[in-house]
């Protein structure tokens, strides 16, 4: 996604021993020791984050779906798209994305699931674990999504509006006391958690916006060198009849 990692480069974001979301401390460096490296400690703890959320290319069909219908081609390149999204951030929060967005089902679905399993595997290696009673809420809250998408679907919309959009639909009446339950903590980790959630949605909505403009803009200038090509062979079929009665 080109505009999204316009902020995340790789090559120029410093990497720490801090969660990527929420940016606590993972692991204490020994002092006795060389100091860590830190972009393999980041590296290492996205990587098993990945493992422990079930989504590691052994691991086929060991994570929560969360109703979403997917493929095995579509969630293998979601994974990858997340795995460099994480090891591209920074120490700073994450800059909302707006513009112009494109909702769509099959771009989104495995990209929100992955992002929505990988979160609880960070939290756990943060030292918060979430309660059973915590993944039950957080099942039923992400469980709205493909409803969510599924009527949005090929909708234009500016993506800094989206994250609250969202949110509204994922706060439905029937759920209202999961919810309540969830955010107990107020503006704490799980608030960020689905914070970081619905980031991932709206960067992946902006991308999704460039890659058609892309594909249109590519289609459009292969039609041009068609009508190009088709024009000069018709100038040819009519000339060069004329040059030989010349010759």
């Amino acid at each position: 996604v080109r505009r999204a990692s316009q902020g995340f480069d790789l090559e120029e974001r410093g990497r720490s021993n801090q969660c990527p979301l929420d940016r606590s401390v993972l692991f204490s460096l020994p002092t006795a020791e060389a100091p860590l490296n830190p972009e393999r400690t980041r590296q290492a703890l996205v990587l098993q984050a990945i493992r422990d959320a079930g989504l590691a290319f052994d691991q086929p069909g060991r994570y929560d779906a969360f109703g979403f219908e997917l493929t095995t081609a579509g969630m293998a390149r979601a994974v990858l798209n997340l795995q460099q999204y994480l090891l591209g951030l920074d120490e700073t929060d994450i800059a909302q994305a707006s513009g112009p967005s494109l909702i769509s089902y099959n771009y989104l679905a495995p990209r929100a699931v992955a992002m929505a399993n990988l979160i609880p595997a960070l939290a756990g290696l943060n030292d918060r674990p979430y309660t059973p009673s915590q993944r039950a809420a957080w099942r039923s809250i992400v469980g709205c999504l493909p409803c969510t998408l599924g009527l949005r679907n090929n909708e234009e919309v500016d993506a800094l509006v989206l994250p609250h959009t969202f949110r509204i639909n994922l706060n439905p009446a029937a759920l209202l006391g999961e919810v309540d339950a969830f955010f107990a903590d107020g503006n704490g980790p799980l608030a960020d958690d689905l914070n970081q959630l619905l980031a991932v949605i709206a960067w992946s909505c902006v991308g999704c916006w460039f890659e058609r403009e892309d594909r249109q803009r590519r289609q459009q200038q292969a039609e041009r060198q068609q009508r190009q090509a088709d024009l000069r062979r018709v100038i040819e079929a009519v000339t060069t009849p004329i040059q030989r009665l010349r010759g």
